[in-house]
């Protein structure tokens, strides 16, 4: 939810990976919480999202930062955990079987007033940035 709670549950519990969904709007937030998290906790920081799907290299450049999906990042997060990528940077994909990506918990969503979420682009238009994730 916040900050302190993330710095609470890393006091109190050994995480391995700390996984993030970047919008460009949060992304200056991100780095300076990332750093400071970084500091005082051992964890592989990996980021993905909307603003590094876009701007990859401005994580690749982030010595804080440990792995950077650019794309979806449901095909290929068993890898990550199970060490097969080796590289700083992985292009991400989905799952042959989409039904495969299991169905979130969505009691989680009831405590607060609004929430945006989405996966990908549902449509195709020319102005979307998305758009340019599904050329050839």
């Amino acid at each position: 939810d916040d900050v302190d709670s993330v710095d609470l549950h890393l006091q109190h519990n050994h995480v391995d990976y700390v996984m993030y969904s970047v919008t460009t709007v949060e992304h200056p937030w991100f780095f300076e919480k990332n750093k400071e998290l970084k500091k005082k906790y051992r964890f592989t920081a990996v980021v993905g999202g909307p603003h590094f799907t876009f701007f990859p290299e401005q994580g690749l450049s982030d010595p804080d930062i440990d792995l950077v999906v650019q794309g979806p990042g449901e095909g290929v997060i068993l890898d990550v955990i199970e060490g097969r990528a080796q590289e700083k940077f992985v292009k991400g994909h989905l799952p042959d079987d989409i039904n495969a990506i299991a169905t979130p918990d969505r009691s989680i969503l009831y405590k607060y007033e609004e929430i945006s979420a989405s996966q990908d682009c549902s449509t195709q238009e020319q102005y979307s940035g998305m758009n340019s994730l599904h050329q050839p």
